[in-house]
Formats: structure tokens, sequence, C-alpha cells
């Protein structure tokens, strides 16, 4: 009786043994794959974006007139100080752009995405002020992504087949997991199966900038 009470419980230990040997793996397992659908939603929405660092150094605090020569200045150029817009006007090679300046040096990023927009740089400066501007030296474009409106929109806004839009987003990039996908910032909407109270949710977030550089931050839900 005591042997057979000892192969028992030996037993019931190796089986718990073994069960919590394995479990690590289906949740490590599971959470791949989300992590894996996550980055298959973010990188479908994404588009290159470049910054170009701009220095000027000014002997005291003023208003001016700036500009640079760039070999390519596409219609989605803005200029910026800091997270401040400026106004900039295209003008053949050029970009010229107002600033208040500080004494000392003074930073600024040009900056554009590759799409297709109306011209952002929709200022006009007059012929006296662009003689009197002070050319800038521009440092090498730097790259980095952004999200587009464009595409949020088309695949994720939707006020009527929602159910279609989602059954075909997942087709495409060849999904198989439910999600729900959630933006809040420039853009505020909710796409997808709404989690359910009773199973194991993981939640993948993002901030990032819009192709219009300002901020949101994207949030995906995906369950077991």
């Amino acid at each position: 009786m005591i042997v057979a009470v000892a192969v028992f419980f030996f037993f019931l230990v190796w089986a718990f043994s073994y069960y919590y040997s394995i479990l690590p793996d289906v949740v490590d397992n599971f959470s791949l794959a989300a992590n894996e659908v996550f980055y298959k939603i973010i990188n479908n929405i994404f588009v290159d974006a470049y910054e170009i660092p701009v220095k000027f150094y000014s002997e005291n605090p003023t208003n001016a007139v700036l500009y640079a020569k760039l070999t390519y200045i596409p219609n989605s150029t803005m200029v910026f100080s800091g997270e401040q817009q400026l106004s900039c006007e295209i003008d053949g090679n050029r970009i010229y752009w107002s600033a208040d300046l500080t004494n000392g040096e003074n930073y600024f990023k040009i900056k554009y995405v590759n799409i297709n927009t109306p011209v952002n740089c929709d200022s006009s400066f007059s012929a006296l002020n662009k003689s009197n501007a002070n050319i800038t030296i521009p440092w090498s474009a730097e790259k980095t992504y952004v999200f587009s409106q464009q595409k949020i929109n088309e695949f994720f806004n939707c006020s009527s087949d929602c159910d279609y839009k989602y059954r075909i987003f997942k087709e495409n990039l060849g999904i198989n997991e439910d999600f729900n996908l959630r933006i809040l910032g420039g853009i505020n909407l909710t796409f997808g199966k709404k989690p359910p109270a009773n199973r194991d949710v993981y939640v993948f977030m993002k901030e990032g900038r819009l192709d219009n550089w300002g901020y949101i931050n994207i949030t995906v839900s995906l369950w077991k």
C-alpha cells in the first residue's frame, strides 16, 4: 500500500513538472505569433520619411528669413523649429522660411515624406525678403518612418462593411488571429474585433508620428 501511494505521488509530481515545463513554451509561442501579427499591421501603414537638420548662428535675437538649397523638395516638405511648424515657401531648388532667432546657434529641421500631397510650404515671401535671406547649410538627410494617414484611412476607417474590410485586411496580410486596433492622436478610430472578457489578451503599443508630424498612439490587442 505504501509503495502504491509513493508511486502515485511520484507520477503526480512528474505530471505537474512536465506540465509547467511545457507551459512557458506554449505562452512564448503565442506571444511570438502575436508580436509578428503586430508588426505586420504596423509595417503595413509605415512610409519613408526624411529629416534634414539645419543650423544657423545669429549674433542677435531677431526675426529673419532663411533659406537652404536642396536637390529634392517634394510637396510634403515642411520646416520645424523644435515642434513648431514654420512658415515656408518653395522656389525652385530653394526653400525659404521665417524664424525668430535667438542669440547663438539656432536649430531647424526640414522634413518630408515620400507621399503625394498638396504643397505644405504655401507661404509667399516678398522679393526683398528673399534677396536679403540668410543662407544655411543643410546636413545629410536622416531617414525615418512615419504612419501614413492615407493608409490608415484606407485600411481601417469604415462606417459600413467593417467586417468585410477586416476580413480582407487579414487575408491580404496572412493573419489568422483576431485582433483589435485602436489609434489615438491626430486620428481617433477603432478597428477589428472586440477583445473577449474571458481570454488572455496580449496588448502591443507603439507611439509614432503621422505624415503631418503629429503624434499618434497605436494599440493592438490579440487573444488566445
